[in-house]
């Protein structure tokens, strides 16, 4: 008697979705921010501290945003959430690279990028995988949690070589453009909140008998 092929529960690719968003939003942090201070410093002839306080006020501004984009999500959903951090990722990481006073990097990486690490890196990906799971939730965030040290593995050194190569501005827009090529795709096409839309309850293929 032929068996039906099984397909892999949908949770899945949220999850994975959640590795990206993670990883995306990873790369808002010190490990990559770090590059850019010497050449920014010897172009603007600003004092690495100054440009430093951007970094500050992006986890100032990640940490104030929480609670209302956590309203958004649950309102709204992940995946709109997603999409427009990922966009605002995008304006304030490229905007990044055509700055000339301090204030521009504070709007552009302090407050831009903060908003979209806050939703990348704690509320999208949290509401994804407890919308999906509850007795496997641990297993699913911990797999999505890889992300950020992968992030911190391979981003550094590629934006290094930008860098280098092509100069500060042009490492600045390829951090933007690599948050769209890896999210955004991925994001417009995964268009289910909750497993109950498809038929299916969390960490269970499907509600049905066969099944």
């Amino acid at each position: 008697m032929l068996t039906r092929l099984r397909t892999p529960f949908y949770g899945w690719y949220i999850v994975g979705l959640a590795f990206i968003s993670l990883f995306i939003g990873a790369g808002t942090g010190g490990f990559v921010f770090g590059i850019f201070l010497p050449a920014m410093s010897a172009e603007l002839g600003w004092s690495q501290s100054t440009i430093v306080v951007a970094s500050s006020i992006t986890s100032i501004t990640s940490a104030l945003s929480g609670p209302f984009l956590g309203r958004i999500a649950d309102t709204r959903g992940p995946r709109l959430l997603l999409i427009t951090a990922l966009l605002v990722m995008f304006v304030g990481m490229a905007g990044s690279g055509f700055v000339n006073q301090p204030w521009q990097l504070y709007v552009t990486f302090g407050l831009m990028t903060g908003v979209a690490r806050s939703a990348l890196q704690s509320v999208v990906p949290g509401t994804m995988v407890s919308n999906w799971f509850i007795k496997r939730r641990s297993a699913a965030y911990g797999i999505a949690a890889m992300g950020p040290p992968c992030s911190n593995v391979l981003l550094p050194p590629v934006i290094s070589i930008v860098v280098a190569t092509l100069g500060w501005r042009a490492g600045w827009i390829a951090m933007g453009l690599q948050g769209l090529v890896l999210g955004l795709i991925p994001a417009l096409l995964i268009r289910r909140r909750k497993p109950e839309e498809l038929g299916l309850m969390p960490d269970r293929k499907s509600t049905r008998l066969n099944s």
